[in-house]
């Protein structure tokens, strides 16, 4: 699912409209290991920004 919405970046230092995304990305070697990531990209420059969403 991806949503469109108004987000701050940090390279355009102002607040642009952002692509969100949730994906579940593999971590280390194992690639049972699979956690979900908040992607979100900037559509003014590209930037791309992600946070893991399960902290544990």
């Amino acid at each position: 699912m991806t949503v469109d919405r108004s987000e701050e970046c940090d390279d355009c230092e102002d607040e642009t409209p952002h692509s969100v995304t949730i994906e579940m990305r593999a971590e280390g070697a194992s690639t049972f290991s699979r956690e979900p990531y908040r992607v979100a990209e900037c559509l003014e420059c590209g930037c791309e920004t992600t946070w893991r969403m399960n902290n544990a």
